[in-house]
């Protein structure tokens, strides 16, 4: 007998032994964990551009889970586009939060279908740089030497916060 067929009998042997003639890569089991692996800063000004935020869905052994579905959700002064997507090969979904142009905070959730994981952060949404400043009185008239007035001033950014 010679070597050619003796390499043929064994691999014939093992994909018979195996099942079948597919190779087929482990799959990943249920959606167990989300974990946030881009986020926002914590801190953005009002008004402030898009910003990504990424998860990764990863089942009970740490494998990355595809085609799970996420659905962010923001709570607050601000949005998320798109609301729901489904994980890439590698596990991760992708959404833009947009804050509003009004100062307070806004918490991002993200969850998965069929799991009772979730990721969350918070980000603060601050002023903006200063666009108007505002004294009042806006006149004041001192008749003698030593009068006196008081002024109070109050600053805004363009979307009067």
């Amino acid at each position: 007998m010679d070597c050619s067929r003796v390499v043929v009998a064994v691999v014939l042997c093992t994909t018979v032994a195996c099942g079948g003639s597919e190779l087929a890569a482990p799959r990943a089991g249920p959606p167990a964990n989300v974990v946030m692996t881009t986020v926002p800063a914590t801190s953005l000004q009002a008004g402030a551009a898009g910003t990504p935020m990424v998860v990764r869905v990863t089942d009970a052994a740490g494998a990355a889970v595809s085609a799970a579905t996420v659905t962010f959700t923001a709570i607050g002064v601000g949005s998320v586009n798109p609301v729901t997507v489904p994980s890439d090969a590698s596990g991760e979904a992708r959404t833009m939060v947009v804050v509003d142009t009004t100062i307070g905070a806004v918490t991002i959730v993200a969850s998965v279908a069929g799991s009772s994981a979730t990721a969350r952060t918070t980000i603060n949404v601050t002023a903006g740089p200063l666009a108007t400043l505002i004294v009042t009185p806006p006149t004041a008239r001192l008749f003698y030497a030593g009068d006196s007035v008081r002024l109070s001033t109050a600053a805004t950014d363009r979307f009067g916060n």
